[in-house]
């Protein structure tokens, strides 16, 4: 009865998803490439751990939560990316000179 999903439903206020949200991404796993999207799985072994059900709606809300971050993410380190090579390009052109 253990690997059952657990009944009790996840009752609270605005903050409740934002706190599944950090506690999913800090338990996220990463790679070459960057984030991996928080699976399903990693959602369903959350609320077993934690002793809710997350409801269908909520799981949704999550995952477009997670989109959202990882594509914030993936923003800034390409931002990032970018002045690190105009800041090498100027380099390039003050030694020229």
């Amino acid at each position: 009865m253990e690997d059952q999903i657990p009944s009790k439903p996840y009752v609270g206020d605005g903050r409740g998803i934002l706190h599944q949200f950090w506690e999913l991404n800090a338990a996220r796993s990463f790679g070459q490439e960057g984030l991996h999207p928080i699976s399903y799985s990693e959602i369903t072994a959350y609320s077993q751990a934690v002793g809710i059900r997350i409801p269908p709606k909520r799981v949704s809300i999550l995952s477009a939560m997670d989109r959202a971050y990882r594509g914030a993410i993936a923003e800034q380190k390409a931002e990032q990316r970018r002045r690190e090579e105009a800041q090498k390009e100027a380099e390039r052109r003050a030694r020229g000179r």
